[in-house]
This record gives structure tokens, sequence and C-alpha cells, in this order.
């Protein structure tokens, strides 16, 4: 069953139907990624710093030139706000792969950072990643889904 990372959710489904495989949704996980990110750089702007929001959401493939130097101005200047992009797209890598064996590669990769990050509020959002780990690295490439993530949260809400 593909659901968001509520842990509530996950306990209930595998309290009704232990044998379903639980599938972290990957729209929502890159949906709270960008959230997160977000809010770092809001954090940035109370300080006086105007950061642009859409270097930062964006597919980097599809910046445009102005937005592309931004984004790295950014990534110079403010190791915070960089450090959320950094997960956001390394999460997208986990769901673009195409192996489990690179999949939990980059994930891993993006544990360890997170574990060691100098911004209290990714240490945190890498512990919930590391909770679901398993959910998260069951959707890609030769894995499969038994429904659509708006079917699943009708269903276990029920």
């Amino acid at each position: 069953m593909t659901i968001d990372r509520k842990e509530s959710r996950k306990k209930r489904i595998q309290r009704v139907l232990p044998e379903a495989r639980v599938v972290a949704d990957p729209f929502h996980g890159l949906q709270d990624a960008g959230r997160r990110m977000d809010e770092a750089r809001r954090v940035e702007r109370r300080t006086g710093h105007r950061l642009p929001r859409w270097p930062l959401l964006k597919n980097e493939a599809d910046l445009t030139e102005r937005q592309a130097k931004e984004l790295a101005t950014i990534r110079q200047h403010f190791r915070n706000v960089a450090q959320f992009h950094w997960v956001k797209e390394q999460l997208r890598d986990v769901y673009r792969a195409t192996s489990p064996e690179e999949a939990k590669a980059i994930l891993d990769r993006i544990l360890f950072e997170a574990e060691g990050a100098s911004d209290a509020a990714l240490v945190p959002w890498g512990r919930t990643l590391k909770r679901w780990k398993n959910e998260i690295l069951a959707d890609h490439p030769g894995g499969h889904r038994t429904a659509t993530p708006r079917a699943c949260t009708r269903r276990s809400n029920g």
C-alpha cells in the first residue's frame, strides 16, 4: 500500500493488514522535502537576506540561466539552505535510481549527511527518513505499487 509518511497510518495498516507491503509515496516525500527546504530559505529571509524561491524548488535541469546563477550563489553563501536543497535533490535521485542498490546507496548518503548536519532542523528530518528507509526504497524500478496514493489513503482512513 502506498501511503504518505504518517506513522499512525503505517501502524494501522500493519495492524489491520499485516501482510501488506507499505510503500512511502514519492509525491508526498518530495512535497515534504520542498516544504522543509523552503522553510530553511524563509529562516534566512528573516535575517534580512533575500533568497529567491524557484531556483531551490525547481528541478535543476529546468532552471533558467539566471536561476542557475542564483542557485550557485545560494550554495556558496547559505550553507544551511544549500544542505536542505542537496537533500531534496538527492531524494529525487532515490526515486530516479535505476536499481535498488543505487537507490539504497543514495539514501544511505542522505542519512549520513543529515546525521552530521550543522542545521538543527536537518537532523530530525534525517531521522524521519531513516525510520521510513524500507518504505522509501520499496518504490523504485523492480518494485510495484498496489494502488494509487489517494485510493490507499481513503482505504486506510475508512
